[in-house]
């Protein structure tokens, strides 16, 4: 039970982390991650629910909208930090975000950190990242 709270809380709490570098597929797989909150309100939202259920999943939306936001400023700190920039070019990030996609990281080690190792898409969403 222990274990599995420990993985539970690593899948929660590693969008947050803001140290360190990740690839361009990380990249990707957190941004798609970070909006399980929102995706799970979408699952238990009715049009047919109580009044109370809709200002709970109301509370549950802003929540859930803070951490994508919080989880997406992240994610794109430590994707700049692979291409050896500084996380304040995040500050942009909704004007080049796609382009973190394409460019790929520094291969040498830098001051965030080493180079981060080459993974296949299947592995790193089958969950081994």
């Amino acid at each position: 039970m222990k274990n599995l709270l420990g993985r539970v809380a690593s899948f929660v709490l590693e969008p947050m982390i803001s140290s360190g570098r990740i690839g361009r597929i990380k990249y990707l797989l957190l941004h798609v991650w970070s909006a399980w909150p929102l995706f799970l309100v979408m699952a238990l939202s009715n049009k047919n629910s109580p009044l109370w259920m809709q200002y709970v999943l109301s509370v549950l939306v802003v929540f859930g909208l803070i951490y994508w936001w919080i989880a997406t400023l992240t994610a794109g700190v430590r994707r700049l930090h692979d291409l050896g920039r500084s996380g304040y070019w995040v500050l942009l990030i909704n004007l080049i975000w796609p382009l973190l996609l394409i460019w790929p990281g520094q291969r040498q080690a830098n001051r965030y950190g080493p180079p981060v190792l080459k993974r296949s898409a299947a592995t790193q969403i089958a969950g081994a990242a």
